[in-house]
């Protein structure tokens, strides 16, 4: 049997205070995008079902850049997540009516830490094309001139045969002699800087985080046919890891337009969980009045919670990608991949496919500002129970985040539940 769930998740980060924190010191002279890696950033994240599976985190940033490593930022995030099965509402209900219903809010406690190198644009091909000429005739010239005055140098060959073939547009820049090739990497340093990248060039996160389960069922009690309302906290414990990559962020190819990315991401969670079955039990509330008549009837107050004791839930789930990033103006960065996972109760595999998309687009001169990042990530996923039923969880999602800050992009905290 195969059950059908569509949802639609959308988070939405608070937006970045105007303040910015480069990681490690960048190259002289060079324009830089500017990051917005602010040192404290608070964030706020609920998504879920009104009446259905919700989560709520509250946490900071802390971020530092590391000077001993260019481009390289250090975050450190504590937080607090809560969650429920009961929508929502329930999870921000202020109401008593709600409290007295039990405990159902699960929540946890933890700290992530994540190291991010920023990445480096690559000015496209045949860019700025006059000034490379111009360049190359002055490198020319310039070996000529020291050559035919008679100065030794490893290429000066080429520059005294009257009949050479070579000419500043063909020749290339190792068959320069060496004042004609340093004067080529003055132009080049000059005109053709490093650029900080939108997209981080690699990053390692992780985190780990501890609270308590608090689940209200009916459990069976030494008496024959009694069943007795529990709700007993129990100890929970989730860490996290991912891993990205950039492989070709230093290609020399200038031919190819996208760079080829491998990311990984493993959470192991432990939690506690109610049964499948349920039982509905009724307790006297008194009586109602019948209306325009004396007469009344007996109420009852109506419950439905999970039949038998809760069980420890261990589920491990791994997540490899590999995708492409657009080498030239990070305007986009996409991959694919499996998820598998395997819990106590059930086995998951599904597919992913994380998009990336910036709110900056670059002019050419490579000015502008970090505008935020566009991350949706439509998933379809399969949860097959183990044991007699075998019955089979079909699940698409689509999330939908806007990431206002850089550093929110590679965060394992966000993987804990």
């Amino acid at each position: 049997m195969i059950k059908k769930n569509i949802t639609l998740t959308i988070l939405l980060t608070i937006l970045a205070l105007p303040r910015q924190s480069q990681g490690g010191e960048p190259p002289p002279d060079s324009p830089q995008i500017k990051t917005k890696i602010v040192p404290l950033f608070p964030y706020l994240r609920a998504s879920g079902k009104l009446t259905g599976d919700a989560a709520f985190s509250i946490g900071a940033d802390i971020n530092k850049g590391l000077p001993w490593f260019a481009r390289t930022n250090l975050t450190i995030t504590p937080f607090l997540n809560t969650n429920t099965k009961s929508g929502i509402a329930r999870l921000i209900s202020t109401s008593t009516n709600d409290k007295k219903d039990g405990p159902s809010t699960n929540w946890r406690v933890g700290l992530g830490i994540t190291i991010l190198r920023l990445g480096v644009l690559h000015p496209r091909q045949g860019e700025d094309k006059e000034k490379d000429q111009n360049a190359r005739f002055n490198a020319f010239n310039i070996c000529k001139g020291i050559c035919t005055a008679g100065k030794d140098d490893e290429n000066c060959k080429i520059f005294r045969e009257k009949s050479t073939s070579h000419s500043p547009e063909s020749i290339q820049i190792q068959d320069l002699c060496s004042n004609g090739r340093s004067f080529m990497k003055e132009h080049s340093d000059k005109l053709k800087p490093e650029l900080t990248g939108i997209y981080p060039a690699s990053t390692f996160s992780a985190a780990f985080a501890y609270g308590q389960d608090r689940l209200e069922y009916l459990n069976p009690t030494t008496t024959q046919n009694i069943l007795k309302s529990e709700s007993t906290p129990k100890n929970g414990f989730n860490a996290a890891a991912s891993y990205f990559i950039n492989l070709t962020e230093h290609a020399k190819s200038s031919k190819r337009k996208t760079n080829i990315t491998f990311e990984i991401m493993a959470t192991w969670n432990s939690a506690w969980t109610t049964q499948k079955d349920s039982a509905e039990y009724c307790v006297p509330a008194g009586a109602v009045q019948r209306p325009d008549s004396p007469v009344t009837d007996p109420a009852e107050i109506c419950k439905t919670l999970s039949l038998g004791p809760i069980e420890r839930n261990n589920k491990l789930r791994i997540a490899p990608y590999v995708g492409i990033i657009d080498k030239f103006n990070d305007d986009w960065r996409i991959a694919l991949g499996p998820t598998l996972g395997k819990s106590s109760k059930a086995t998951e595999w599904g597919i992913e496919m994380p998009l990336y998309v910036s709110l900056l687009s670059l002019p050419g001169t490579y000015s502008g500002e970090y505008k935020g990042i566009f991350r949706i990530i439509p998933r379809a996923q399969w949860t097959r129970e183990d044991g007699a039923d075998k019955q089979t969880e079909f699940l698409f999602s689509v999330s939908i985040e806007l990431l206002s800050q850089l550093s929110l992009i590679p965060r394992a905290a966000d993987f804990i539940q």
